[in-house]
């Protein structure tokens, strides 16, 4: 996915002062969610959703992930 063209498709900008920052690299999600030694028996919890992406990867480890995120034109995106 394309992070610019996506918040530029939504009408949405990076917003500094809520610290965001936005994953792009398909190899630093997975990464990360290596990192994380998730098992089908975990839940997980996600600190700032953005768009989703690291949500939908987390969620194909765990049993649950529970998400929080605080921008609400990013609230109205998330399925």
């Amino acid at each position: 996915m394309n992070v610019k063209n996506k918040l530029r498709e939504l009408n949405l900008s990076y917003r500094p002062r809520l610290s965001q920052n936005f994953l792009r690299s398909e190899s630093m999600i997975q990464r990360i969610v290596d990192a994380a030694d998730i098992s089908e028996t975990d839940v997980a919890l996600e600190i700032g959703t953005g768009l989703g992406i690291l949500t939908a990867a987390l969620e194909k480890k765990a049993k649950k992930v529970i998400s929080f995120e605080t921008d609400q034109g990013l609230i109205s995106q998330l399925p």
